[in-house]
């Protein structure tokens, strides 16, 4: 009976959720998300050493073209936040958020309810930094972005219109970066933010 079941399941074909002219919604949620707190502990005494915070959202909208091929547009939202004390009483903190705007290809493969999916990206965005020392509070930087992703994903169809889907992908992300000096001129470097990431989510199919 339950083989039967699971037959029926995987079998049942509701094969056009990514036929030609449908609209695609996406919403992943990067599973790197962290809130942390590391806390010193002795016989004489205890303090907190440094909070962390960060996650990541990535919205996508694309449109099937032809079965199974959709082009469309990733948005992603990035925050982080550091605190630690300074030894002075006080405390230094450090956030950030960014903004990026990925124009993107998906591709889905197989007709059934379990479909693996190929996504590249490539696009550009921005960067609020704020940094808090010691005597030194709010220094802000207003920084660009550049941003390529690769990524393979798996998703299972609930019905003909929703997925629930699970995505592993690597990025290269360079935060370029901008400082006016004294004399007028602009201090300029850049760092390089790459690695692996993964995402759960759900999309709809309209």
């Amino acid at each position: 009976m339950l083989v039967l079941i699971l037959n029926t399941l995987i079998s049942f074909p509701i094969y056009s959720q990514t036929d030609k002219g449908r609209v695609i919604i996406s919403g992943n949620y990067n599973l790197d998300f962290s809130s942390t707190t590391k806390t010193f502990k002795s016989s004489v005494n205890s303090y907190e050493m440094e909070k962390d915070k960060s996650f990541e959202f990535s919205p996508f909208l694309g449109y099937t073209v032809i079965k199974n091929l959709s082009p469309g547009i990733q948005f992603d939202y990035e925050y982080s936040k550091s605190q630690s004390p300074n030894g002075l009483g006080d405390n230094d903190i450090n956030s950030s958020s960014s903004i990026l705007i990925i124009p993107s290809i998906r591709y889905y493969l197989l007709n059934s309810i379990f479909k693996p999916y190929l996504q590249v990206g490539y696009g550009f965005g921005w960067q609020k930094l704020v940094e808090s020392y010691f005597q030194t509070s709010n220094l802000k930087h207003n920084n660009t972005l550049s941003k390529w992703e690769i990524s393979g994903g798996l998703s299972y169809f609930i019905n003909n219109n929703i997925s629930l889907d699970l995505l592993f992908g690597y990025h290269s992300m360079t935060v370029f970066y901008k400082d006016e000096m004294v004399n007028g001129s602009y201090n300029k470097w850049q760092n390089v933010i790459n690695g692996p990431k993964a995402f759960v989510g759900i999309t709809l199919f309209l």
